[in-house]
């Protein structure tokens, strides 16, 4: 994916991902699984992903995007996010937590090719 500009890079991952991993992760299984979405210990729904475009999100949402495989977090509006990702090339295998910032919901878009919903917000239903 294209980190551009619109992508703003937080330097305080590590505090952000506590957070995130104490409320979402079961720290037993990480050393195992490796991918914090693999990891989960709540509920989540499965979907496919072509269903990102439908999701009930404002559009101008500002969202945190961790990429588990650079081990990076950006901060970005979710269009800028779908913008990018519409670009990526098949052979892409992401590994991608999209979070809403109050941590309310979140989104684990998977190199398996489908993505894990968990939705505080009803951010499933369609738009």
């Amino acid at each position: 994916m294209n980190f551009d500009l619109n992508f703003h890079k937080i330097k305080d991952t590590a505090r952000f991902l506590d957070i995130f991993i104490d409320k979402y992760v079961d720290k037993s299984l990480i050393k195992d699984r490796i991918l914090l979405w693999n990891s989960l210990k709540v509920k989540v729904n499965l979907a496919d992903l072509k269903e990102i475009y439908n999701l009930n999100i404002d559009h101008n949402e500002i969202i945190m995007l961790y990429d588990e495989r650079e081990r990076n977090l950006y901060r970005v509006r979710y269009m800028f996010f779908l913008d990018q990702y519409k670009q990526l090339e098949y052979w892409e295998d992401p590994d991608y937590l999209i979070i809403n910032e109050k941590m309310e919901w979140f989104i684990a878009i998977t190199h398996e090719e489908f993505m894990l919903i968990y939705d505080k917000s009803n951010i499933i239903r369609n738009r």
